[in-house]
């Protein structure tokens, strides 16, 4: 992505990694244990999650999937991301930093018009996550299924990237991206499996 305000020397821009580089350097280090850390929510955005329900993950996951973690960031967007106007960016996990970022979801994207019909399949990660399909080319979400999807979806995936840090070398990034989808969907949006059968079948 570049700034459409710097053609001259397309600049890359970001806004999601500006937001993530500013907390990344206030951030301040209180103890060797996990930090989780909130920050404010900018009016256009809501982010439900809190310290709260990230401990609760790691509660179900097991004390080895925060192993070496350093920081999980519960962020509250920018005005730099809601005019940004190309997506959003919910998730990321950044295994040089050990740090995982939940982005704020965009108000303007709870209610979402697509170009074209979505496939069923499609409809059904909308749908799985607490959203309503009110045409073929429109979902409808309220804050619960936003935070079902920042719970269930997102937060995992990341965790799954975390668990799965040692083979991002020798793994291809369909791999990886496979691993962390797969790994979400059984334990977030289904969640009636054990975690050591999942992870024998990994």
């Amino acid at each position: 992505m570049y700034s459409a305000s710097k053609y001259t020397n397309w600049s890359c821009y970001n806004p999601w990694d500006l937001e993530l580089n500013k907390v990344l350097r206030a951030r301040k280090r209180t103890s060797a244990n996990l930090q989780i850390i909130k920050s404010p929510t900018h009016p256009d955005f809501i982010m439900p999650l809190d310290e709260r329900d990230v401990e609760e993950v790691l509660r179900r996951l097991g004390s080895s999937f925060a192993s070496d973690l350093d920081t999980v960031f519960l962020l509250g967007g920018t005005s730099r991301q809601k005019n940004f106007g190309r997506g959003a960016r919910f998730g990321v996990y950044l295994p040089d930093w050990r740090v995982i970022a939940i982005h704020a979801f965009p108000k303007n994207l709870m209610n979402l018009r697509f170009s074209k019909n979505l496939s069923p399949s499609k409809q059904n990660d909308f749908v799985r996550a607490g959203g309503v399909v009110v045409a073929p080319d429109r979902v409808q979400m309220d804050e619960m299924a936003v935070r079902r999807f920042l719970l269930d979806d997102v937060l995992l995936h990341e965790f799954a990237h975390h668990f799965d840090r040692n083979n991002f070398r020798r793994k291809s990034n369909r791999k990886i991206e496979g691993f962390a989808e797969w790994f979400a969907t059984e334990l977030g949006f289904k969640g009636d499996r054990e975690l050591t059968v999942l992870m024998e079948s990994s």
